[in-house]
């Protein structure tokens, strides 16, 4: 099956010439160092090219594919296109061509999905897309996420669990940088991970290939460009050639109270584009996310219900319900018109990877890049006719002294370039002259710059000083040999450690953003917090992306500075002292605080807070708000497939499903729960989550009533949805045999490790097949049964326990006598290391690593842990001895 065919069996639609050239290219195995084509020429498309590249096995081929933004994903038209692939694969023929495509693909990740798909949108990293090293995988991530993975300091992740992101980032992974320009330090950074990755003593031969895309790409390098077919192609030539027409609007600056000039003069230009230009569909885009509030605010007004707010300072799931409620009028290639104008208020974060189309367009004066990103959304289609649009700049942001936080000196350079343009575009008309026979000339002025795609793009070429145009270009620290070093060492992590976003966004940065996450069960003993949270662990899609002065600012009842919607900008100044609110900083429950100092509250954290705090609306992060937040995380759960419904008395009112929760709250067994579930799916009206949840949880053969902490309700839960706590419980239903669970594992391992050289997956099973030996310890064994006597012969690797609480857990533990903090890993260790002899087909040091750091600790060093009872322990013959955890470990390497 040709690339051509597969594209077609795929989109109903030809390829355009560009991607079928550089299908060829990957095929080869010669993917280019930068692609440098214009807007609206459905880049997205590398996804479809990756992908296929990969079921046919060409060289440097790569199970993972990363298509990276600087901007806050919004309504990401990659992910998007990526979910649309994985199903179309699933769903093929076998008999057919795509049908076959897909069980190439299932081959290479021995899973019946032939294609996974996950977002990183910060924070919450773990869902689900690190489950498999081999599964085909495309991955959409902010520069910060994949960033900080690569660099083993993944934001949110446990120190524990930080390598894994890691090893998946920098092996046999394609990363796809959209808009460059805009991430030239982290560009940087790739370069020397590439260089890097060389160093070791014995290298995997697993690709890392890193693909640049930009229209305005870096000098020097291999570039892929449009040719002659692609701009007379009749659908490229359509969207190129649109005429687009902006008109300039300075607004001059206000001293006093009110909207400022700039919200005034959007506003204005925006009523103008429905009024006068009969625009359905008006974008109004802000470079700060409260001048795009202020402006919706006033909109809104005019148009009740008309007019919708887009920023990255947002809980996904609620722009996916602003998205799924309003794609059928503001979406690309849209069939009918909306029946009332609609005005689409925005930040920066709909520039890249949002698949909108706007008839008209006002948007705040930017460098010329984010305009020509903005300006790309403006009749993305290529409708006939003319596209109308305004330019709007308060006077004191195109002074030649002005600087941005954000743009720098561009936005001045770019005003007194299009300026230039306007008056270059001045025609010359024939007037009679007074007195006069003959006709003079006067200059007129049209009053508007060409905005259209090749226009723009063809004055930019000739443009002398381009560069004081664009977005300013920050250096990234350079990443020294010394610094990987300190990075690689997660648990513990050095206490001098380089900060990752310097290598990241460059310096005068501001640190790596807080996830704000809201629930509304979180009762006034803060002590319980933890507990609860983790019945119904925090997901990504229910977080928002906040800077960590701006949440102090908030919860401490200062003043919060408006923000801008792109990552990596300096931090701004601010001064909290005293108290806040308290709120959990969550991690995993046992090792998760309660804070109430600004101080406490660092870079990268994910915060959980009580719903009454307020700080969001249906719109997104908004601290002047004192209204009870929603609390989504059941129905984000539910997307996951991960069905759970917490029934506490509070949540139970807000979602309207009481009388199903109070029912629910009082039955013996799952018969009488999915019985009160059921009637509930036959009469329900509340929200349609709910039904689609209790549905879920009715048909589960794995239902589950679990009490909540607080003893204030409990939960109804299917599948994985209660913590699990890792060193003594994973399973749900029943108790799992340890030698079965060893033979499992290493049978997990041989397909994990299957294209590995044979060395190392002969130490890769050799681990999965021995990690758990330490739980032969008779102490460990009374603590998977509650602190029970073990039964001879039944050595056990999980328990059926999952629905304790974490005061249960220990409670067990104390019974058994199992000494505080100890780590069954390092009991596995005290067995295998008078083995070496009996293990020469593996590298040794290697196997010890990975059996000691299989749950993140010894990473380098060994937990310190005081055993004062320590005991002998056997297993398969094998004995060593439980010795008390005084000193450190190095377990070869890092």
């Amino acid at each position: 099956m040709t690339f051509a065919q597969f594209f077609e069996a795929l989109w109903n639609q030809k390829p355009f010439p560009w991607q079928e050239r550089l299908a060829a290219l990957a095929l080869e195995g010669r993917w280019p160092a930068s692609i440098g084509l214009p807007t609206a020429a459905g880049k997205t498309a590398l996804i479809d090219i990756a992908v296929y590249a990969l079921a046919m096995r060409a060289p440097n081929a790569t199970r993972r594919t990363w298509f990276v933004v600087d901007r806050r994903i919004i309504v990401d038209e990659a992910a998007e296109r990526a979910a649309k692939l994985a199903d179309k694969l699933c769903s093929a023929d076998p008999a057919s061509g795509l049908g076959r495509v897909a069980q190439a693909l299932r081959d290479i990740g021995g899973n019946p999905k032939p294609l996974e798909t996950a977002v990183l949108r910060g924070g919450i990293p773990r869902d689900q897309w690190m489950d498999s090293p081999i599964q085909p995988l495309v991955i959409c991530s902010t520069v910060g996420q994949v960033g900080s993975s690569l660099l083993f300091r993944a934001y949110g992740a446990s120190e524990y669990g930080r390598s894994i992101p890691a090893g998946l980032a920098a092996y046999d992974s394609l990363i796809i940088l959209d808009e460059a320009h805009t991430s030239h330090p982290f560009a940087e950074t790739l370069g020397l991970v590439q260089k890097y990755r060389t160093w070791a003593e014995q290298p995997l031969n697993l690709p890392f290939t890193v693909v640049e895309m930009s229209a305005t790409p870096r000098q020097q390098r291999e570039v892929f460009r449009e040719q002659v077919e692609d701009r007379n192609h009749a659908v490229l030539r359509k969207r190129w050639g649109a005429e687009k027409r902006a008109r300039l609007a300075v607004e001059m600056p206000k001293t006093k109270g009110g909207p400022s000039a700039l919200v005034e003069g959007l506003v204005r230009e925006a009523r103008r584009m429905r009024d006068e230009h009969g625009a359905k569909v008006v974008g109004v885009i802000a470079n700060r996310v409260l001048t795009a509030r202020s402006v919706h605010q006033a909109l809104q007004d005019d148009l009740p219900g008309q007019a919708i707010l887009l920023t990255g300072r947002a809980r996904p799931y609620d722009r996916d319900q602003i998205w799924s409620r309003w794609r059928a009028s503001i979406g690309m290639g849209r069939q009918a018109e909306p029946e009332h104008p609609l005005f689409v208020v925005a930040t920066q974060c709909i520039e890249v990877g949002a698949n909108i189309d706007f008839d008209a367009l006002v948007t705040e004066i930017a460098s010329i890049d984010a305009l020509e990103q903005r300006f790309g959304r403006l009749n993305r289609r290529g409708r006939d006719g003319i596209s109308h649009a305004a330019i709007v700049a308060q006077k004191d942001q195109v002074k030649a002294k002005y600087k941005d936080p954000l743009y720098g000196g561009a936005l001045a350079a770019t005003w007194d370039w299009l300026e230039h343009r306007l008056h270059a575009e001045e025609g010359t008309v024939s007037l009679p002259a007074k007195g006069k026979k003959k006709p003079m000339t006067k200059k007129v002025n049209d009053e508007f710059v060409p905005m259209g795609v090749l226009a723009l793009r063809q004055d930019l070429e000739k443009a002398s000083h381009r560069d004081a145009l664009i977005m300013p270009r920050r250096d990234a620290p350079l990443l020294i040999p010394a610094h990987v070093d300190l990075l690689c060492q997660t648990s513990p992590e050095p206490a001098l450690s380089p900060e990752v976003a310097l290598f990241l966004h460059g310096p005068e940065t501001e640190p790596a953003d807080i996830q704000v996450i809201w629930r509304g069960d979180l009762e006034d003993d803060s002590e319980r917090w933890a507990d609860t949270v983790a019945i119904c662990p925090p997901s990504a899609a229910e977080a928002i992306a906040v800077p960590v002065w701006a949440v102090r600012s908030w919860l401490s009842k200062n003043d919060t500075p408006d923000l801008a919607d792109v990552e990596g900008l300096p931090a701004e100044d601010s001064e909290v002292s005293g108290e806040n609110k308290p709120v959990l900083g969550w991690r995993v429950p046992e090792d998760s605080d309660v804070v109430t100092r600004p101080g406490d509250i660092r870079p990268g954290m994910t915060l959980v807070v009580p719903a009454s705090y307020g700080g969001c609306d249906e719109w997104g992060w908004n601290p002047e708000s004192e209204l009870k937040v929603a609390d989504v995380g059941d129905a984000v759960k539910l997307q996951m497939g991960r069905p759970l419904l917490r029934l506490h008395p509070q949540l139970a009112a807000d979602w309207q499903y009481p009388e199903m929760a109070a029912r629910l709250r009082g039955v013996e067994s799952a018969a009488e729960a999915r019985a009160a579930l059921a009637q509930y799916v036959s009469t329900s009206s509340g929200h349609e989550w709910i039904a689609k949840a209790a549905r879920a949880l009715t048909g589960s053969r794995s239902l589950r009533l679990v009490d909540s902490p607080d003893g204030n309700g409990c939960v109804a839960i299917s599948g994985r949805g209660v913590f699990q706590q890792e060193s003594v419980s994973a399973s749900f239903t029943e108790e799992v045999l340890l030698q079965n669970h060893l033979v499992q594992c290493g049978e997990w391992g041989a397909r994990f490790a299957r294209d590995l050289p044979a060395r190392f997956k002969a130490t890769v099973v050799a681990a999965a097949g021995l990690h758990d030996v330490g739980k032969a310890d008779r102490r460990f064994q009374a603590w998977l049964r509650g602190g029970n006597p073990i039964k001879a012969h039944e050595l056990i690797a999980k328990s059926k326990r999952s629905g304790q609480n974490g005061a249960a857990i220990e409670r067990a533990r104390q019974l058994a006598g199992y000494p505080q903090g100890g780590r069954h890993e390092l009991s596995s260790i005290a067995l295998l290391a008078n083995q070496r002899e009996q293990m020469l087909a593996v590298d040794f040091d290697l196997l010890l690593h990975l059996v000691g750091a299989h749950h993140g600790r010894c990473r380098p060093f060994a937990p310190l842990v005081d055993d004062l009872a320590p005991i002998s322990i056997i297993y398969n013959g094998w004995e060593g001895l439980e010795r008390p955890q005084t000193r450190s470990l190095w377990l070869g390497g890092q």
